[in-house]
């Protein structure tokens, strides 16, 4: 756990972490986040998702997801989160 608390380290790093350590590089990603903070998950995910208020996504994601970078869920809140996770699972199934 050390290693995933390290100032220096970020989400990106911290979800590579057990992959690598696991030496599993088929593992697929899939990354959910709503603020700047983010984006080094969003960007090593495999499936990059963006969850948004009622307002909207942060404005610093929206050029992202504007040149379709970055997915954006269809609903705010938990309701856009747990939808974006059925819809993982379901396509898991699949």
């Amino acid at each position: 756990m050390r290693l995933l608390l390290r100032p220096q380290t970020h989400k990106g790093k911290a979800i590579s972490a057990p992959k690598n350590h696991l030496n599993e590089q088929n593992v697929k990603i899939d990354g959910l986040g709503d603020s700047p903070i983010d984006l080094p998950l969003l960007e090593i995910a495999d499936k990059e998702i963006v969850l948004h208020t009622i307002n909207g996504p942060h404005p610093q994601l929206i050029e992202k997801i504007i040149s379709r970078r970055l997915l954006l869920v269809p609903e705010p809140h938990k309701n856009g989160w747990s939808a974006s996770i059925r819809e993982l699972l379901l396509a898991e199934e699949s």
